[in-house]
């Protein structure tokens, strides 16, 4: 039974992988939250589940949490930016985040802990002409990506000096259960919510931006895979390899749910990369899958919404 300790477990993706662990009873899963009101009640009551409540920044207390629990893998979540953060919101990330994702790395260096790192597959790369393979050269531009950056070359820095097992995962668009209706990112969950009350959604550009999008239960069956299989100190794209725009999205949105977009259309912004298609030919060649489709994972999105909404009322 492999112990993993999962930071940023209170997030959409955080919650999803907590829900596919806590049935597969060859895990023990210690979660590390600032808030336990942000934990879902039903976790509470898994057996295999520990909550510990800390932040990555008490240094001290993460590193007793892994001798504590004996933990064999690290499952890197967190972040506080998104593409469009602010320059301050980048300091507070490098001191609340970053940097002590430092001082982790040097703690289980050494120590035979696998680290898995989310990095960002949409923002390290920049703009690209092409598909985008795992060697192309990062070129983050936003503070997010640039963040995420920091975090790989530290990575591949200690690797080079010391025993460190660590795997960095580039996801693309990822999208799903538990992704907020109301937030400020998620564009396949923000455009169902807009649609369904007639609220304009906003696009920055001509809709033309493409994206590769992943359902998130792809994600979580092929993270599974690279602990269970043992896949060790290798950089890898998760994605579909397959673009689509921010206006055919809306389109098969519009499908699913018979009733059409209000769309305003505002000036690009330079945050913005204007095409994302990672290339995934060594993540397939690693871990054979076949993947959600765009269609088939937007009405799933859809129902799920309708659940939402039937729960709420």
């Amino acid at each position: 039974m492999k112990n993993i300790l999962l930071l940023g477990g209170t997030g959409f993706i955080g919650k999803n992988i907590i829900e596919s662990f806590a049935t597969d009873k060859k895990y023990n899963l210690i979660i590390l939250s600032r808030n336990p009101y942000l934990v879902e009640d039903s976790f509470f009551s898994e057996k295999n589940i520990i909550i510990e409540i800390g932040t990555l920044a008490d240094t001290d207390f993460i590193n007793n949490v892994i001798i504590k629990h004996n933990v064999d893998v690290i499952i890197h979540l967190l972040s506080s930016l998104i593409p469009s953060s602010s320059n301050t919101d980048f300091y507070d990330a490098m001191s609340n985040i970053v940097i002590p994702t430092f001082k982790l790395i040097d703690f289980i260096a050494n120590k035979n802990i696998k680290f898995l790192f989310f990095s960002s597959g949409g923002t390290v790369y920049g703009n690209a002409t092409s598909i985008i393979k795992e060697t192309t050269m990062l070129n983050p531009i936003n503070n997010y990506g640039f963040s995420k950056q920091i975090i790989e070359d530290y990575l591949r820095y200690k690797k080079n000096i010391c025993l460190l097992d660590c795997i960095i995962l580039r996801p693309s668009n990822v999208y799903g259960k538990y992704q907020a209706f109301d937030g400020n990112q998620g564009f396949i969950a923000v455009a169902i919510n807009k649609i369904f009350n007639g609220i304009p959604i906003e696009i920055w550009g001509d809709g033309n931006t493409v994206r590769d999008y992943i359902h998130i239960d792809d994600v979580v069956h092929i993270l599974k895979k690279i602990i269970d299989q043992s896949i060790a100190n290798v950089t890898l794209n998760l994605s579909t390899g397959i673009g689509k725009s921010l206006l055919e999205i809306i389109n098969l949105i519009e499908k699913h749910m018979s009733k059409n977009a209000i769309i305003y259309f505002n000036k690009k912004r330079s945050v913005d990369a204007t095409t994302v298609i990672l290339d995934n030919a060594q993540l397939v060649v690693l871990i054979p899958h076949e993947f959600i489709s765009v269609d088939k994972g937007i009405k799933d999105q859809i129902n799920y919404f309708n659940i939402v909404l039937k729960n709420a009322n």
